[in-house]
């Protein structure tokens, strides 16, 4: 377990030496400047979220004793909920409108490290990898926000939680953004269902890929321009050590 952990933690740090290895740095490259360009009409939908949020909120206030912590206090709940909400979707919009690319990253390790297997990824079938890719972040995002909106009351109404659910939402996200890296490369061996079955056996090994990319994803503009490759090269690498070829 903590031996997966730690593999899926220090497996970044072969992502430099995999980049020349496998020749990924155009792909590094455009997937970059595409997530960089939607991470950044993100940001901008983020903060317009949080504000209004904020506002909104103030409003079940109606009174003029404590106003301003009231508004402060409705500033900082908005702000958690958003950022919350925004790290859970948004990672996994990057992902999917960057699986093609992603894919490609994936397959291309795989191709090298196995000379002899024969993959047969036309058009096509990469159209429905966009689609699995799509399943699985929906399916990802419903059971993150159930889980998260969970925590965040309890840390809301019991204030010295947070200690505790915080830790909790951080983890359950990294789960989930390392299933989605995880996929790049089970696609091509195993079905939606079996694919969430190898993630659950290892689970730690995908929490701590996701740790990682979730850790670059907080940089602004800088994390989501290497997150998602690094991610999956990183990831692949991992894997394609546990698959039969």
């Amino acid at each position: 377990m903590i031996s997966e952990f730690i593999e899926g933690i220090f497996g970044y740090f072969k992502v430099f030496s995999a980049i020349r290895k496998y020749k990924l740095m155009r792909l590094l490259i455009f997937s970059g400047l595409l997530s960089i360009t939607l991470y950044g009409v993100g940001v901008y939908g983020f903060w317009q979220l949080s504000d209004i949020a904020g506002d909104y909120l103030v409003r079940f206030y109606p009174f003029e004793f404590g106003a301003k912590i009231i508004n402060k206090l409705s500033d900082i709940i908005a702000f958690t909920g958003c950022l919350a909400l925004f790290t859970i979707i948004f990672k996994h919009i990057i992902l999917v409108v960057t699986s093609p690319l992603m894919s490609i990253i994936s397959e291309k390790i795989e191709k090298t490290e196995h000379p002899n297997v024969q993959f047969n990824q036309s058009v096509i079938q990469k159209g429905i990898g966009v689609i699995r890719g799509l399943r699985i972040a929906l399916r990802s995002i419903r059971k993150e926000l159930v889980y998260t909106l969970l925590l965040l009351i309890l840390g809301w109404i019991i204030p010295f939680l947070m200690v505790v659910t915080t830790p909790l939402i951080f983890i359950i996200q990294a789960y989930y953004a390392g299933v989605g890296n995880a996929d790049f490369y089970l696609e091509r061996h195993l079905n939606v269902k079996e694919s969430a079955s190898f993630s659950k056996r290892h689970t730690f090994l995908v929490i701590g890929n996701g740790t990682i990319f979730l850790l670059l994803f907080f940089i602004p503009f800088l994390g989501a321009f290497f997150a998602p490759a690094f991610g999956t090269i990183s990831s692949s690498l991992s894997i394609d050590k546990r698959i039969d070829h």
